[in-house]
């Protein structure tokens, strides 16, 4: 009954003064119906039939209570057209509107309608835009003039901090219908980095006003950034494309500005401003994203080259660089040299800038390096000259190394490539020693002593593990010839013309020729080892002769150290300090200084004559106030007196003991005794040698040889005269030997020795007093001429002031003084002639005393 009744279509509500059937009313409960009667002509049920009770049963009959999806498109439209229109209409009732458009439309899709319906809506622009909060606006300002937008073109307020500057916010109502709506979960990716660039710009072209951002601005500008890069660091994939626009655009916040991500490293010591930074600490979890944009992990040769191009863009028109400036080229020059000692280098380098002396920047290949100390000295005024700054660069060891490394391209030219130092011949001669020169000797004997020899294999092994030998070492110097100079000048000659420069002649201390194979080094004659600059010199000239065979040595500094010690067994101490390894122990095994020398070698050991070592040898040293004498420890001598009237003063090293003087008595030399013949076959008595006969050739040779030792011995001072006569008591002993016969030429011996002795001690006295006859006559002479002296001294003076005759006085003042120096040379050597024969005892040098008016005077 229903169905047939609504069928009929009866007109049976009174409106006005007419009837109408129900499908011409809508249900007035329905909130849509009753919103949207005013656009579309809707007709409600008049409200005396809109009660619970009459609404079922017209809902029954053809009332009109459903919302067609035609119907919400048509109300969607008739929002859009009054936005356009811009009609005087409530914000809240546009709102109002929207809403409950979205909602019926979510309904209907939950029910399944059809896709095409949601399709067709999401395109209506009906939706009112969301405004932007506050915070982001003050960061970067937005379009917020739009009124609406559609489903399809705005984006979901959860997203706001990812697009708000480029977008229109669709409100929290929208987001059910969003949620159905294919692909509008989230943004564009291209959407996101468009707002991403123009964040960053707008905070970049402001960033003079970027501490006028309030606190809060500060830390929404952060949390929206982190969100942006998690959200690219994700999306990468989806659109790489559209990422890609990102690398060159200043993204990434360092400090108060944003810069690109080729500017920005992982690792960096600091910050060099404003070229190259470090990657926030709060944005590390994003590094995935910034190594897609172009971050390095760590600075490569590129950025640190396109620092300094950046640098001398800036400083083209005025060369002097600022504190700053200086200090990040330092930075930066350092690190690009370290880079190359790493690993290889590739052939295209970039276009390399590099400090000079006076910390200006100049493209490397117009530069030079300085190969020459001498020629840098001479050229450096020069304008067309630009020496690179090793020192500046980080280049202490092994210079030239790192410089031959470059490429082609970008390497500095060598400055000995472009002047070279000739020889003025007529203004430099050879000293008048020549090869008997000091310096030459002191040079020469340092170069070849073994010390030095060994030195050098420990530095070439440990700069390019090559296992040298001394011996090889010593061919390798062999053709470096020192040769001293009186007088030394040089001049400058271009290579390429060949022409000599101008005024450039002047005195030089050093010079270096190749010459048929052989290094010729001239040097200005001086003290050894001369100024620094000449070290220097010396030790450049070694590196390239090693070089030249292949060898390297790293830095000069090692070589001028072993130079300049004060002795050959301080270049271990040098080489220590340098932190050189040692060679090994198998190949190099020395003595440890102060050990004990075993017994079993006693036999190298004998006694030591004056002149018998040199400095640098092995030495025994036997201490005669230890309870045992028969220990003799290693010792290496330091330092030797010759200047003493009484023999030679040695300085021994006894290691950790420490050093010691002594004379040549307590010392022992190391010698190879003569080793025994091959025996031969006995053919017979040829002519027999009487047993006695050879006792007594083996009775005098002792004999002689103590009374050498006594006769050097009284030229010494007492306390070494006795350890001598001490020595050779307990040598000689009787008790000491324990076989009869050894005992009985000991015996023998030993009667010699107090027989000899005693001769000496007579000798001794009979000398004393003739010296002391002597001592009182010359004392004599002295008193007489130093009266004259006084007494003309006076007259002198009062004549000066009386006549001012200057040159008379001056004169005869010269004779005074030649007559009271004769006597005193004459004693002099009168002195020396006995003294080398015998010594003053101690008797005789107080009667000596007694001559003169105090002690002073007589010594």
């Amino acid at each position: 009954l229903y169905q047939d009744l609504a069928g009929l279509r009866l007109k049976c509500i009174p409106v006005e003064d007419k009837f109408m059937a129900l499908s011409d009313f809508h249900n007035p409960k329905v909130d849509i119906f009753k919103v949207m009667v005013c656009y579309k002509g809707i007709r409600l049920l008049p409200e005396e039939y809109s009660t619970d009770n009459w609404l079922p049963f017209f809902m029954k009959l053809g009332l009109e209570s459903t919302v067609a999806e035609d119907f919400l498109l048509e109300c969607a439209s008739e929002i859009e057209r009054v936005i356009e229109r811009n009609e005087n209409v409530s914000c809240s009732d546009l709102e109002e509107k929207s809403k409950l458009v979205v909602q019926h439309a979510h309904n209907n899709a939950l029910e399944g309608n059809s896709e095409q319906f949601l399709a067709d809506l999401s395109k209506v622009k009906f939706i009112p835009c969301k405004r932007v909060e506050e915070s982001l606006v003050e960061i970067c300002s937005c379009d917020q003039s739009c009124r609406a937008v559609s489903l399809e073109e705005g984006v979901s307020s959860t997203h706001e901090d990812l697009v708000w500057a480029v977008a229109s916010l669709l409100p929290d109502r929208a987001e059910p219908v969003l949620q159905i709506l294919p692909g509008t979960t989230d943004p564009d990716v291209s959407l996101v980095v468009k707002n991403c660039i123009r964040v960053c710009s707008t905070v970049n072209q402001k960033k003079a006003n970027y501490e006028e951002l309030s606190q809060s601005a500060r830390k929404r500008l952060k949390e929206a950034l982190g969100k942006m890069y998690d959200f690219l660091q994700n999306h990468v994939h989806v659109d790489s494309q559209a990422v890609e626009c990102l690398k060159e655009k200043a993204v990434i916040p360092v400090g108060d500005r944003f810069v690109c991500a080729h500017q920005v490293t992982g690792r960096i010591q600091k910050d060099i401003q404003p070229h190259l930074y470090r990657v926030p600490l709060e944005f590390g979890p994003y590094s995935r994203l910034f190594m897609t944009l172009g971050m390095s992990d760590s600075p490569t040769l590129n950025q640190y080259c396109e620092v300094l191009k950046q640098i001398y863009s800036d400083t083209s028109l005025k060369k002097d660089l600022n504190p700053n400036e200086k200090e990040n080229v330092s930075i930066v020059v350092r690190s690009i040299f370290q880079l190359l000692s790493a690993g290889p280098v590739s052939e295209d380098f970039p276009r390399l800038f590099l400090p000079d002396k006076l910390q200006h920047l100049y493209p490397a290949r117009e530069m030079f390096v300085s190969d020459n100390p001498r020629l840098e000295d001479r050229v450096k005024s020069f304008a067309e000259v630009h020496i690179v700054d090793l020192r500046g660069c980080g280049l202490v060891e092994d210079p030239m190394n790192l410089v031959n490394r470059l490429p082609e391209t970008v390497r500095p030219r060598l400055l000995s490539s472009m002047f070279r130092e000739d020889l003025v011949g007529g203004a430099s001669s050879q000293c008048d020693l020549k090869e008997y020169c000091p310096l030459v000797k002191a040079y020469t004997r340092r170069m070849q002593s073994p010390e030095f020899t060994t030195g050098l294999c420990q530095i070439i092994k440990h700069a390019c593990a090559a296992n040298l030998y001394e011996q090889e070492i010593l061919a390798l110097l062999n053709p470096i010839q020192i040769v001293c100079m009186k007088s030394l000048q040089t001049c400058l000659v271009r290579i390429v013309t060949g022409q000599e420069i101008a005024n450039s002649s002047c005195g030089a201390e050093f010079y270096m020729v190749l010459d048929d194979g052989k290094t010729i080094v001239h040097l200005r004659h001086c003290e050894y080892p001369g100024s620094l600059s000449v070290v220097r010199f010396v030790a450049e000239c070694l590196r390239k002769v090693l070089s030249k065979e292949g060898f390297s040595i790293g830095t000069n500094r090692v070589l001028e150290g072993m130079l300049t010690c004060r002795h050959v067994e301080d270049i271990a101490s040098v080489l220590e300090g340098f932190q050189i390894p040692g060679l090994d122990a198998e190949s190099y095994v020395r003595p440890v200084l102060g050990d004990p020398i075993p017994e079993d070698h006693h036999y190298w050991l004998r006694c030591m004559d004056d002149g018998n070592c040199q400095v640098g040898d092995y030495v025994g040293y036997q201490d005669f106030k230890e309870d045992s004498d028969d220990i003799v420890y290693y010792g290496r001598v330091v330092d030797i007196d010759r200047s003493g009237e009484n023999g030679f003063m040695y300085k021994v090293s006894l290691g950790v003991k420490g050093d010691l003087e002594c004379s040549s008595v307590s010392l022992q030399d190391f010698f190879r005794p003569k080793e025994d013949l091959p025996l031969v076959e006995y053919g017979g008595d040829v002519c027999p040698r009487n047993q006695d006969s050879e006792e007594n050739d083996e009775f005098k040779q002792v004999c002689d040889k103590i009374r050498d030792m006594l006769e050097r011995a009284q030229n010494l001072p007492s306390e070494e005269e006795k350890k001598v006569v001490r020595k050779l008591y307990l040598n000689w002993h009787p008790d000491k030997h324990i076989d009869e016969k050894s005992k009985a030429f000991a015996t023998k011996v030993f009667q010699f020795l107090k027989e000899e002795l005693d001769k000496m001690n007579k000798e001794r006295e009979k000398y004393n007093e003739l010296l002391s006859q002597k001592y009182r006559s010359w004392d004599n002479v002295v008193r007489r001429q130093c009266r004259n002296k006084r007494r003309y001294s006076r007259k002198m003076w009062t004549e000066t002031e009386n006549h001012n005759n200057t040159d008379s006085n001056t004169e005869q003042q010269a004779s005074s003084q030649r007559a009271i120096a004769l006597p005193v040379s004459a004693m002099n050597c009168d002195r020396g002639k006995i003294g080398k024969q015998f010594q003053i005892s101690k008797e005789g040098r107080e009667r000596f005393k007694t001559c003169g008016r105090n002690a002073g005077e007589a010594e």
